[in-house]
């Protein structure tokens, strides 16, 4: 029979246990449900053995052990509040901060720390009930660190080396088109870092993903969203991202890339750049403007070997 996390919590001789599990165990499993018994036994505080445990882990064996630990601190940014006897958001936030920049024994450990924390995050405002905007802004605050520090690959391979999944059912499952442009600006400099820096494969899922923010996800059992209200701000956001798309399309042709993903080759070649920016003049207050600067991208897809679809965008521009 299994003991219940009540008597780690209260029983010093099974605490002092734990504690030297955390330390020591080198059992991924026996690990794995360490974490969820020091995570339950320091209810008021964060678990001092996380500092200890994240330094040693290695992703090859104790992938699931970071993701848990992750996890934790995800969902303790979400829920935290700042009653008497419970952890506050600050302290929290603090110290997810100092781990996400902290030592890791790899790359590979802090992707699984940091994937953890956004999946531990990303629940209750998917859960739509009357309160879930409230949490928007602690989930941006989880969604922006790991942005900001995330350890993209080095490698070439084109297959996502950012779990997008730990945002897109977030930013896009907003039905109210005011509250998502608010998610879409508080989420601007992390779109941007992931068109500059992610492989091929997030490049064009964050596309997607933009696309569905602007124009308003549509799923066959409910009505389309209502498309985006865009603001001063939200416009400058839009422009800004479209000339970030068009320069990493750039950049991959001088380097001479390539892919054997068929459903990346538009990226290579602008057609999701062009699609972007068609949609964001589409959704501006003030196509002209943004058609003008436009112009300036056309002549950026151009010297990335996309004449024909520079000069087909830059006719459409002109329309205006």
């Amino acid at each position: 029979m299994e003991m219940q996390p009540w008597y780690f919590a209260n029983i010093p001789t099974l605490r002092n246990l734990l504690t030297k599990v955390d330390h020591h165990e080198e059992n991924p499993q026996v690990m794995k449900h360490a974490i969820r018994l020091v995570a339950y036994a320091s209810e008021s505080d964060v678990p001092a053995e996380f500092d200890s445990l994240l330094a040693r882990l290695d992703a090859e064996r104790f992938e699931k052990s970071l993701y848990k630990t992750g996890e934790w601190f995800g969902f303790q940014l979400i829920h935290a509040t700042d009653s008497p006897g419970d952890l506050s958001k600050s302290t929290i936030e603090a110290s997810f901060y100092e781990r996400l920049c902290g030592t890791w024994q790899s790359d590979d450990a802090f992707r699984s720390f940091a994937s953890g924390a956004l999946d531990g995050a990303r629940n209750k405002p998917l859960l739509r009930t009357e309160d879930s905007e409230q949490f928007y802004d602690s989930w941006l605050v989880v969604a922006n660190l790991v942005v900001r520090h995330w350890r993209f690959s080095n490698s070439n391979e084109d297959a996502k080396d950012f779990p997008v999944n730990g945002i897109w059912g977030v930013l896009e499952n907003e039905p109210l088109a005011t509250l998502r442009s608010v998610l879409f600006n508080g989420f601007a400099e992390s779109f941007l870092r992931l068109i500059e820096h992610a492989s091929l494969g997030v490049f064009s899922n964050v596309h997607h993903l933009i696309g569905d923010m602007v124009d308003g996800r549509w799923a066959a059992s409910q009505a389309q969203q209502a498309k985006m209200h865009v603001c001063r701000d939200t416009h400058e956001n839009l422009m800004r991202l479209c000339h970030a798309s068009v320069e990493r399309v750039r950049d991959w042709h001088k380097q001479g890339k390539t892919t054997d993903g068929l459903g990346w080759g538009g990226t290579l070649n602008g057609i999701e750049s062009a699609k972007l920016i068609r949609t964001c003049r589409a959704a501006s207050p003030d196509p002209r403007q943004f058609a003008a600067s436009a112009i300036g991208w056309c002549d950026v897809l151009a010297g990335s070997g996309q004449q024909g679809l520079a000069a087909e965008l830059r006719l459409e521009m002109r329309c205006f």
